[in-house]
């Protein structure tokens, strides 16, 4: 079961992590990443206007990101062992972000923040990368000993973890456990309800948002100079569309 007092600092370190945010934006990727031609169709005809409109969209996307930090901030206070960057490139290690010991069994995590249509069914990639990671992994002996009839092999459990959506539980052809929501929140011992505690410790302890707003306005404001330098402003502050788009093509290709 997981305290009210652990939930609350997970979200005081999402709130941390979140207020900064947007200072975490390249301006010049906003004009070469982007595609600015469904901007022109919004209608938008100043540069400050274009600067805003690109800033928030990619701060919103940002900010849903950082969800994904507080899910494995609240399962790593659960017991499993995040892996680095580093860990995740070595042999054997691909698709998986976190492993727990557990006395009997080994469990192999891959983790997603949530349920979309697009990873509502498990990657081909992910599904070589979880069964190659048990193949890696096998055998796991519970001890050591010098009689080889005393020792026991753990079993490998595969886990396709999903932080939030519709409860569920399966197991794919594969041998893969899926657990979606309250069911994986449960299975790795947080007890029941867990996203409604979650939902509620976010309530008691919201961002700065007047922080959050001046994080969004220094980097629009970075933007509104980089349009100025690179001259893809007339001189009536609308936006030079020809020589935006030029840039933002050229950049692309």
């Amino acid at each position: 079961m997981v305290s009210e007092s652990i939930l609350d600092e997970v979200v005081a370190f999402w709130r941390r992590y979140a207020e900064e945010s947007p200072r975490r934006i390249n301006p010049m990727d906003l004009l070469i990443k982007r595609d600015l031609i469904m901007y022109r169709g919004l209608g938008l005809k100043t540069h400050k206007e274009l600067a805003r409109r690109l800033v928030e969209d990619r701060a919103l996307a940002s900010l849903e990101m950082t969800m994904g930090h507080l899910y494995e901030r609240l399962l790593e206070a659960l017991g499993p062992s995040k892996l680095s960057n580093a860990q995740k490139q070595q042999p054997g290690n691909r698709g998986i972000d976190f492993i727990e010991h557990r006395p009997f069994e080994l469990r192999l995590i891959n983790l997603k923040a949530g349920q979309t249509t697009s990873n509502a069914d498990i990657a081909d990639a992910t599904v070589r990368h979880l069964l190659r990671a048990k193949s890696h992994y096998s055998p796991v002996t519970l001890q050591k000993d010098d009689n080889p009839l005393q020792r026991k092999a753990k079993s490998i459990v595969l886990i396709r973890a999903l932080a939030k959506g519709p409860r569920g539980r399966r197991v794919t052809g594969d041998g893969i456990l899926v657990l979606v929501g309250d069911e994986m929140w449960a299975y790795f011992g947080a007890g029941e309800g867990l996203l409604q505690r979650l939902q509620e410790a976010m309530g008691r302890n919201p961002l700065d948002y007047e922080r959050y707003k001046q994080a969004l306005q220094d980097v629009q404001d970075s933007l509104t100079r980089l349009m100025e330098d690179k001259r893809l402003v007339a001189t009536d502050g609308t936006v030079d569309w020809w020589r935006l788009l030029a840039l933002n093509t050229q950049s692309a290709a």
